[in-house]
């Protein structure tokens, strides 16, 4: 996963989203509904190393957010290296759990510890 990927997707047309998805990034369609699409896919065919994305459509705004759960062997700590690499500052943490990394109107929300199955959320939303 790298922030090329979320970027993409977070701006792209509904109409395309699917062919970039799944025949340029080899996810699979979970289903649709109610303005959002979810993706998996299974990095090596191991259960613990997927990523569920949901993308949702933001209306009232030019940019999808997205909803990401990774699997406990993908390095949350190498995603927020990235995040930082990218310009992105740390701006505290919230009391639903999540740490928050912002640069200009996108934030980055990362959960601070994995649900019971070792999985982390990130959610990238824009502020309006």
């Amino acid at each position: 996963m790298n922030l090329k990927l979320l970027d993409q997707i977070s701006k792209i047309s509904f109409v395309d989203i699917d062919d970039v998805m799944i025949n340029g990034y080899g996810f699979k369609k979970m289903k649709e509904e109610n303005g959002m699409i979810t993706y998996m896919k299974f990095v090596n065919d191991d259960v613990d190393n997927f990523l569920i994305i949901n993308i949702i459509d933001s209306k009232n705004y030019p940019y999808h957010s997205l909803d990401i759960s990774i699997g406990k062997k993908f390095s949350k700590q190498k995603f927020i290296d990235n995040l930082i690499e990218e310009g992105y500052l740390y701006n505290g943490s919230n009391d639903y759990g999540f740490s928050t990394y912002k640069k200009e109107d996108t934030y980055y929300l990362i959960s601070k510890e994995p649900n019971k199955a070792g999985s982390n959320q990130i959610l990238k939303l824009y502020n309006e």
